[in-house]
């Protein structure tokens, strides 16, 4: 059998634009909980308030070992960002003022004022994607006010921990209970 000598570059030229458009296909975008299980890089950020849940997150994540912690976002597949209430302590702040009175008399005034707003607020994480800056993941966990700073450190710690666990939870999933 003889084959024209035209039919076979035509051939092979046809099967390179096959291939070339199946290279070119784009893939489909993963969806959230497929981008982070299959991320293996995390870039842990701190986005305000007190140091205290951005550490023991930071900690519960090297204690995890799914993850690898990196020093850049640049190097990582996602971006673990934390925020939580400042460490703004409660107090008593009490003023006195001398001022001229009736029949010029000094009048002397006290006031006393106290905060009572001390650290109570939400805990954040929110996980983007390092590349797309799409976020994958969000959680908060309250936490609880309180006057002492032992106790607020402590509800701090606290809120982190349930976040974190909330997000642990996402990734691996607790066996049922029987």
């Amino acid at each position: 059998m003889n084959i024209p000598r035209v039919l076979v570059p035509l051939t092979i030229l046809l099967c390179i634009t096959v291939v070339a458009q199946e290279a070119a296909k784009p893939t489909p975008p993963m969806n959230p909980y497929a981008r982070l299980t299959a991320a293996k890089s995390v870039y842990m950020k701190s986005a305000g308030g007190s140091e205290i849940p951005f550490n023991v997150i930071t900690t519960s994540m090297e204690g995890w070992g799914r993850y690898v912690i990196v020093d850049s976002a640049d190097k990582a597949d996602l971006i673990l960002e934390v925020t939580s209430p400042g460490e703004s302590g409660g107090g008593v702040t009490v003023s006195s003022s001398t001022k001229p009175g009736n029949a010029g008399r000094p009048e002397q005034s006290t006031s006393t004022s106290r905060e009572i707003s001390p650290s109570g607020g939400p805990v954040k994480v929110v996980v983007y994607d390092a590349k797309s800056k799409a976020s994958l993941w969000s959680g908060m966990e309250q936490a609880k006010s309180s006057m002492r700073q032992k106790t607020r450190e402590d509800n701090l710690v606290q809120a982190a921990e349930k976040v974190f666990a909330k997000f642990h939870d996402r990734i691996e999933p607790p066996p049922p209970a029987q």
